[in-house]
């Protein structure tokens, strides 16, 4: 069975596409960054209990910052970028199930790496519009080591709520398209469900190994 790579990038990094944005002062903020802002404030009041540590005690805890990540992302958004035009060949059922496998193992992937949180602030640096759209970039940096990653987050408004559908990281690369390559390969050879199957049993598999540390 193909496998699907997952993208690779700095945990500093990581930690970034995890929390979305750290606050930052600002004399307006547009309701965009406000919802990523909220969100973050609730995860770092998560993440600043001292049982988040122990791998032994934080389940509760990752199901909360789960909760939140999904809450800020538009996974329906997300899948049906991922999938490019196959999007229309999937039945309803089939989108609906690639929804729930793809957002479980974003989340399952790379949910690990907030272990390594320790207090990394996050700069806003600006917000870009798309002209007559419903969709802007919000635009940061995160630190790692003595640089600064250039971080673009995409979201794109859906009966007056602000949700992230994509993010673009150093060099370009873009969530969206690491994906999307790998799934029209995978979809011009194989059923959707097939894929289905597939991304299904990287997510549990994901899992499992997250459940194995929280045992220990």
């Amino acid at each position: 069975m193909k496998s699907i790579k997952i993208a690779q990038v700095p945990g500093a990094l990581l930690l970034g596409l995890m929390l979305m944005c750290a606050p930052a002062l600002a004399a307006e903020k547009s309701p965009a960054r406000q919802t990523l802002e909220n969100t973050l404030n609730q995860v770092i009041a998560v993440l600043g209990k001292p049982e988040f540590k122990d791998p032994a005690k934080n389940a509760p805890l990752m199901a909360e910052v789960k909760e939140q990540i999904y809450g800020i992302c538009d996974f329906q958004e997300f899948s049906r970028r991922t999938l490019g035009a196959y999007w229309r060949s999937f039945t309803p059922d089939q989108q609906s199930n690639f929804i729930d496998v793809f957002g479980s193992l974003l989340c399952e992937t790379y949910k690990s790496k907030l272990l390594e949180y320790d207090g990394q602030q996050i700069n806003f640096v600006s917000e870009i519009p798309f002209e007559n759209s419903n969709r802007l970039v919000i635009r940061t940096t995160i630190p790692d080591g003595d640089k600064q990653i250039p971080v673009d987050y995409r979201m794109i408004e859906k009966n007056g709520v602000w949700k992230v559908y994509d993010m673009i990281i150093e060099n370009n690369i873009s969530l969206v398209q690491n994906y999307l390559g790998q799934f029209q390969e995978i979809l011009s050879k194989n059923k959707p469900d097939y894929l289905i199957d597939l991304v299904g049993e990287k997510a549990a598999a994901a899992k499992a190994k997250n459940d194995a540390v929280h045992s220990k």
